[in-house]
């Protein structure tokens, strides 16, 4: 098996950046590691939580939704600690790795890892009174192929069919980042798209759009921050603008930031600046307090 190239650069670097920073916040954490929210035939998948060590009441959630990757857990570990001591609850999971096969197709692709993060937010809110989560408030965010997985989460609901089987909560969320997250598969290069789709666009053309975030704005889509690169070659600024205008023509609320000179990578550093912990204060802590 090999690995989406940008992956493969990417990861290793993010990983390495989530072990050398530290913070104070982690002395007054709580963690709860290696949870099981799912298991199949082939996989067992889990999520780790970050809380206050003596919360107050029921706390807002975030989902920081790494590269769907072995690993993927540790790429947020410094942002769940610092979200706990922000007064929030901080949750990264595994998924169902994107293992890209001999014939060059991903072993589990679309909507795989999008089940995968609607079964970890049912879990999150049927075990909400245990973890001191507010199940009614709940935010996602994430980068590259997390950011587009936080679009989607956001943006569809029951109706899309992407709502995960049994009799759980729904898994509507109440504001989400994308952080360079994918927008219009067919749009996109087709070496990238392909292996995770299944096929090319030709092939399959209502699989690109059904898989596409721009798919599913609505008058009723949550809050969003959006922050993209003005020189990203894998999703462009134009990609964004257009979904910037589909939010601002349904009415929803919204933010864009262009970031001048950024590529796809350094748009990824962006995920605990003060412009993402101010857009959750806002449409997440402030509800709650």
């Amino acid at each position: 098996m090999k690995g989406s190239g940008l992956l493969v650069a990417v990861l290793p670097l993010m990983w390495l950046v989530a072990a050398s920073v530290q913070s104070s916040a982690q002395e007054k954490t709580v963690w709860e590691r290696d949870l099981v929210y799912y298991t199949d035939k082939e996989n067992v998948l889990r999520l780790d939580i970050a809380r206050p060590a003596s919360p107050e009441g029921p706390l807002p959630a975030i989902l920081f939704l790494a590269i769907p990757a072995s690993n993927a857990r540790a790429t947020y570990a410094s942002q769940l600690a610092e979200a706990a001591g922000r007064g929030y609850i901080g949750v990264t999971l595994d998924y169902h790795d994107i293992e890209i096969e001999d014939n060059g197709k991903a072993r589990y692709p679309f909507p795989t890892q999008l089940l995968d993060v609607k079964r970890a937010i049912q879990w999150l809110k049927e075990n909400a009174e245990k973890y001191s989560i507010d199940p009614e408030e709940i935010g996602v965010v994430g980068w590259s192929y997390g950011g587009y997985l936080a679009l989607m989460a956001a943006l569809t609901g029951p109706s899309d069919g992407f709502e995960p089987t049994g009799n759980g909560p729904d898994t509507s969320v109440q504001a989400a980042v994308s952080m360079a997250g994918f927008i219009d598969w067919m749009k996109m290069d087709e070496s990238e798209a392909s292996w995770s789709l299944g096929g090319s666009a030709q092939d399959m053309p209502d699989v690109y759009t059904k898989a596409s975030p721009l798919t599913y704005v609505t008058k009723d889509s949550p809050p969003m921050l959006l922050l993209y690169g003005k020189q990203d070659p894998i999703v462009s600024a134009k990609d964004a603008a257009a979904l910037d205008q589909k939010l601002t023509d349904a009415g929803v609320q919204h933010s864009l930031y262009l970031v001048n000179e950024a590529d796809h990578l350094a748009v990824s550093g962006y995920v605990d600046k003060e412009i993402v912990w101010r857009f959750f204060d806002q449409t997440l802590k402030l509800k709650t307090d």
